[in-house]
């Protein structure tokens, strides 16, 4: 068994399970104060940009006002990608933002084109029409 306090996952190396183990890996810490499974964000909880509607991904922003955030641009007004209007305030299209972030943090193709809510195919269609040969690599 897992030797954190209150695991009782099986142990894989060190004595820690591989929840904690990933934990280990990722922040050099097995953080035994939260619980595995804990969403740090609970379900439903929307992005702190004043109007946004999307749910959080990080640090209390959705997925386009973070990659914002991380590439050290300026907040702005997304538009809501179900209305049809897939582009940002400045005119950039907010499925590529929102794929070159989430590839960029070593997301697998996958996982970005699920979160994303698009088969690997579709996001693959996407990037080519929008240009981004750099991304399509890593989708193909």
């Amino acid at each position: 068994m897992c030797s954190v306090e209150g695991c009782s996952k099986p142990a894989r190396r060190r004595g820690w399970c591989s929840g904690h183990i990933t934990r280990w890996d990722r922040y050099g810490d097995v953080m035994a104060h939260i619980p595995l499974g804990v969403r740090r964000y609970p379900p439903g909880q929307l992005c702190s940009f004043a109007g946004c509607n999307r749910p959080v991904e990080s640090r209390g922003l959705c997925v386009g006002h973070y990659a914002q955030h991380t590439n050290g641009r300026p907040l702005t007004d997304l538009r809501d990608r179900l209305s049809g209007d897939n582009r940002t305030a400045d005119g950039e299209c907010l499925t590529c933002v929102d794929a070159c972030h989430l590839l960029g943090l070593g997301e697998s193709v996958h996982v970005t084109a699920t979160r994303l809510g698009y088969t690997i195919e579709t996001l693959a269609h996407h990037l080519r029409q929008h240009g981004h040969r750099s991304l399509l690599e890593r989708v193909a």
